[in-house]
C-alpha cells in the first residue's frame, strides 16, 4: 500500500528544492512551497515544522541520497576507482537539475546544519567518501600514507564537482555545442586520465 504521508512528504521536498534553487530561501514562503505541492500549509508545518528545518532537510536529503548512490557503485564487483569516478559524475550529469538545486542551497547563507551532521556525514570527506578511499585502498595498497589516499579521494571529487555544476548550468548547456570537450565521451576519458595521473603520482611516491 503506498504511505500517502511519505508521497506528501517527498512532494514537498521536491517542490521546495526547486523554489529554493531558483529564488533563494528569502524568496520563497511556506505559502508559495503549498500552494505550488497542491498542500496545505499544516502539511509543511507537520512534516518540517518550519521554513528554516525545510531548508535544512533538502540538503540532508540530497546528501543522504548521493552517499547511497556511490556506496551503490562502490559495492560493484571489480569496481575500479577511475570508474567509480566516471560513475559517480555520471550520477551528478543524470540529475543534473537536483544536484545544482542542493549545491545553491549548500551556498546560502541561511544553511545551518544540526549538531553532529558533519561527524555523521563527513568524517571521510565528501558524500561517499569511505566508499572511494576502500577502492582506491585495494587498488593501491596500505603502504601509500593514508593521509595521501585521502588527499586523492578530495582531488578526484572536487573534480567531479566542478564538471558536474558546471555542465549543469542553462548557459554551459547552450553553449554545448561549441564546447566539445563537454561531450559525454571527453568527459569520461578525461576523467579517467586525471585519476591515472593521481594514483601515478602516488605510485611514484610511494610504492615499493
Amino acid at each position: 500500500m503506498v504511505n500517502s504521508s511519505n508521497n506528501t512528504r517527498e512532494k514537498i521536498l521536491i517542490v521546495a528544492s526547486e523554489l529554493f534553487g531558483k529564488k533563494g530561501f528569502d524568496g520563497v514562503s511556506i505559502r508559495d512551497i503549498a500552494q505550488i505541492a497542491e498542500v496545505n500549509v499544516a502539511s509543511i508545518n507537520y512534516h518540517f515544522q518550519n521554513k528554516n528545518l525545510l531548508f535544512q532537510e533538502i540538503f540532508i536529503t540530497s546528501h543522504t541520497w548521493l552517499e547511497s548512490e556511490i556506496g551503490k557503485l562502490g559495492e560493484q564487483k571489480e569496481m575500479s576507482f577511475k570508474k567509480l569516478a566516471w560513475r559517480t559524475l555520471s550520477l551528478f550529469l543524470e540529475n543534473d537539475t537536483m544536484i545544482l538545486n542542493t549545491f545553491r542551497i549548500f551556498l546560502s547563507d541561511q544553511l545551518d546544519m544540526p549538531d553532529g551532521f558533519h561527524e555523521e556525514h563527513c568524517a571521510d570527506g565528501p558524500p561517499g567518501g569511505e566508499h572511494f578511499l576502500r577502492v582506491l585502498t585495494e587498488e593501491l595498497g596500505i603502504d601509500i600514507p593514508l593521509e595521501r589516499r585521502q588527499w586523492a579521494v578530495r582531488m578526484v571529487f572536487s573534480n567531479i564537482t566542478h564538471l558536474g555544476l558546471i555542465t549543469c548550468t542553462t548557459y554551459m548547456k547552450n553553449e554545448k555545442k561549441q564546447m566539445p570537450w563537454m561531450s559525454k565521451e571527453n568527459l569520461e576519458k578525461d576523467t579517467y586520465e586525471l585519476v591515472d595521473a593521481i594514483t601515478q603520482l602516488l605510485k611514484s611516491r610511494y610504492g615499493s
